[in-house]
């Protein structure tokens, strides 16, 4: 299954400035793979441990040197520690490199950072480039006139190194290329019920879905059930696994909306309940 030679795992990352995607499309990446039977892991961006606040710039060159090396710790990590076949990464070294070298231009330290960069991108066995999405400000991204000025340093270095790995497709049609890079089958097709176990079990939470005839549309449609022994916070992570494999079930189309509750024995609403099969 692994068109990379050079590895004993495929390796796919995600590239662009911040705020287009590329975690959300990471996640999903992993998602539908495990649901398609493949061992994926994610590794999650390493910029974000690092505050982008204005005061902060320019950021000292050696920064940037963290930001690279955390990444391709972390993803060597990922590679060598387990049994993945697959691994996701929502950067890559591409647009960490872009920051620098617009960060600063003229440093001789960066400059010779290249041909390790343009090793380590080869590693890759796709990296998919995509474009910015409307911005939103949080107290970890740049502002907007960074995050775009970044973007065509990102744009300007493809073009410059014309790797064969890196691929821009439309965001739609990047599973389609993943599925094609891993000659993955189609997806099985299951009835509601059948998705909503599966949905059960990746979870690993009991799950309550409303009868749809429910009188009250406003409410939501799905309950992910905290147990007395799982924590507020695994029943936060289950419920955003449940929306995302809502999405790739039923479309994301189909309006729904997630909540958690706890376990009781008292019903508000018709439904049903489907529990994650024991392993």
């Amino acid at each position: 299954m692994n068109p990379n030679p050079q590895s004993s795992k495929v390796k796919i990352a995600y590239t662009g400035t911040n705020c287009s995607g590329k975690t959300t499309a990471a996640l999903d990446t992993t998602v539908r793979l495990k649901l398609a039977g493949v061992l994926a892991e994610v590794v999650s961006s390493q910029d974000r441990k690092i505050s982008w606040k204005d005061d902060h710039f320019p950021v000292d060159y050696r920064a940037h040197y963290g930001m690279m090396t955390n990444l391709i710790h972390a993803e060597v990590q990922a590679e060598l520690k387990g049994d993945a076949q697959v691994v996701v990464t929502d950067r890559s070294i591409l647009d960490l490199y872009a920051i620098a070298t617009y960060d600063h231009p003229t440093n001789p330290q960066i400059a010779a950072m290249e041909q390790m960069v343009l090793a380590w991108a080869s590693s890759y066995t796709r990296i998919y480039y995509l474009e910015p999405l409307p911005y939103q400000a949080d107290n970890k991204r740049p502002n907007d006139d960074f995050r775009m000025a970044t973007h065509g340093q990102l744009i300007k270095l493809m073009d410059k190194y014309q790797l064969p790995n890196v691929v821009r497709v439309s965001r739609s049609e990047v599973w389609s290329e993943i599925r094609k890079l891993l000659a993955l089958p189609p997806h099985p097709v299951f009835d509601a019920e059948a998705k909503f176990q599966r949905i059960a079990d990746e979870i690993g939470m009991k799950l309550l879905v409303r009868d749809p005839h429910h009188p009250k549309p406003n409410d939501a449609d799905l309950w992910v059930v905290q147990g007395v022994d799982q924590t507020p916070e695994q029943a936060v992570s289950a419920r955003i696994r449940a929306e995302q494999l809502y999405d790739l079930y039923f479309g994301s189309d189909l309006p729904c909306h997630v909540m958690i509750t706890v376990e009781t024995s008292k019903r508000l609403f018709s439904g049903s309940t489907y529990t994650p099969t024991a392993k």
